[in-house]
């Protein structure tokens, strides 16, 4: 057997070979023992009938045929199994010819990812400076944690502050745009929408009309910056009880701290270590995308395709253990299937790529799959972003160093093999001399 392999564009290899009528003729001497196993030819037992009785029977065409199919098949396994190429889709027969018997598959292959540049990649931790005003707005957020909510004694008008329950009736001209029963509504609320500050003063039991413009930047246009009528029925009204920030404040809160100055000075030393990973989180998605924005590699459609389909089924199994289906979840977005998919087909080789530039990352690095990975490759990220190791030599980029294997299913043999069933048509000893 002779091949050649011809690198293409979009990470495929074209194979060129050609195999010795010896080995072709006894690949066709298998199928018509074959063949003659499994068919009743009159005369002959089964798997007696010689070759030429069988060619007789079904044809020498169907011999080739079986035979050029399964020489294929052999063919690239072989090719496979010495590691020359690793295949993530079916194969392609572009030709066949029978004399002397040689053929032409293009393949879709797994990719070479080339690494830029990257150790020269620099990003600042810019830590930000917590201030004594995120302290104590931090104080006001446990503060309202502990409020407790009463209805005042005597029961008076609301005032701004005061939380009540109420129904909620919304219109746009005749189409209603809101209505809820029970909800709770803040009076003076910073986010409820002009002149909702007509609240001001109701009491139980009373219905307040409000007058309100929609917001501009509405998502639906139809609605954005139009006149709208709200019904607001109050049927309770409570007020808070806001404990006072002291020492017995910090020592209820039941994490330690005796004095408010003690609980102050937790507050501040879980903001700044929030802040330095933050500052942190933000440099290793700057290197990241730095590792994937410099390396260069083609994607193949196949791997695509099925980064598409697999994000389409993890998202399908999403909705279920939310307990609804990928049809109902469609039919409330208004979508159809082949829209949706077109959402993940946009999305699959963005992902594509960044896995396995950062897979090439980890083995270029020397980094070893284990339970301590993620922080090997975030010590790595960061070390690198503060300048803390040499740059590596050109030649060297992208050829790593270390042993780590890529997860990405390995795509099996069987998946390049099947596509060649599809083989064209050859032209068989037999035809061309009939003609």
């Amino acid at each position: 057997m002779k091949y050649t392999i011809e690198r293409l564009p979009e990470s495929r290899v074209a194979i060129d070979v050609e195999i010795e009528q010896e080995a072709v003729e006894a690949a066709v001497n298998r199928i018509a023992r074959r063949l003659a196993q499994r068919a009743r030819i009159p005369g002959f037992r089964p798997g007696k009938a010689p070759r030429y009785i069988v060619e007789m029977h079904f044809g020498r065409s169907t011999l080739y045929e079986e035979a050029s199919e399964e020489l294929v098949k052999e063919t690239l396994r072989e090719i496979v199994d010495k590691g020359e190429i690793e295949p993530v889709g079916q194969a392609e027969v572009e030709k066949l010819e029978l004399e002397p018997f040689a053929f032409r598959l293009v393949i879709p292959v797994r990719p070479t990812v080339t690494l830029g540049d990257y150790r020269a990649l620099r990003f600042p931790e810019e830590v930000y400076q917590v201030t004594d005003e995120d302290v104590e707005h931090a104080l006001k957020h446990l503060q309202d944690e502990q409020t407790v909510w009463k209805e005042p004694d005597p029961l008076r008008p609301a005032q701004v502050g005061d939380r009540l329950t109420a129904d909620l009736l919304g219109r746009v001209e005749e189409k209603t745009i809101e209505d809820r029963k029970g909800v709770e509504i803040v009076v003076g609320n910073e986010e409820l929408l002009p002149g909702f500050e007509a609240l001001v003063g109701a009491e139980a039991g009373q219905v307040v009309e409000i007058a309100a413009t929609l917001p501009a930047e509405l998502e639906d246009k139809d609605l954005a910056g139009r006149p709208a009528s709200f019904t607001v029925t109050v049927h309770g009204l409570k007020e808070p009880e806001v404990p006072p920030l002291d020492d017995e404040f910090a020592r209820n809160l039941g994490e330690g701290e005796e004095t408010l100055a003690a609980l102050r000075a937790r507050l501040r030393d879980t903001l700044e270590e929030r802040a330095r990973a933050q500052a942190r989180d933000k440099v290793l998605e700057q290197m990241l995308n730095g590792v994937v924005e410099g390396a260069t590699l083609e994607l193949p459609q196949a791997m695509v395709d099925d980064e598409a389909q697999s994000l389409f089924e993890e998202q399908a199994a999403q909705f279920k253990t939310y307990g609804i289906s990928l049809d109902q979840y469609l039919r409330y977005a208004g979508q159809t299937e082949e829209e949706y998919r077109k959402l993940f087909a946009l999305q699959a080789p963005g992902r594509l790529r960044r896995y396995l530039v950062l897979r090439e990352f980890l083995r270029a690095e020397g980094l070893q799959e284990g339970s301590e990975m993620q922080k090997q490759l975030e010590d790595r990220l960061l070390a690198i972003a503060r300048g803390e190791l040499e740059p590596v030599a050109a030649a060297a980029v992208g050829e790593g160093a270390g042993p780590v294997e890529a997860d990405l299913p390995e795509p099996p043999t069987d998946a390049a093999l099947s596509g060649v069933e599809d083989a064209p048509a050859a032209a068989t000893p037999a035809a061309s001399a009939e003609g």
